[in-house]
């Protein structure tokens, strides 16, 4: 896949659903022992966005980084 196709599967992707899953994940980190309790997210461009609606979305998360995200 080059990089015209991969602009054009993020395109495809609804905003609403990759929250949710993002959200999903979140809790996995508490069940493992070697977790401390501090969990962030850091996202470029697509992932900057994600980064923004995840601060909001989870009152847990200790950082959100967003380059580039709206």
């Amino acid at each position: 896949m080059d990089k015209d196709e991969a602009r054009q599967k993020f395109q495809e992707l609804k905003t609403e659903n990759s929250l949710q899953n993002f959200i999903n994940v979140f809790d996995y980190p508490a069940t493992r022992k070697d977790f401390n309790g501090n969990a962030g997210y850091v996202g470029c461009c697509w992932g900057g966005a994600m980064a923004n609606d995840l601060a909001v979305k989870l009152p847990g998360l200790k950082a959100a980084v967003a380059f580039y995200g709206r």
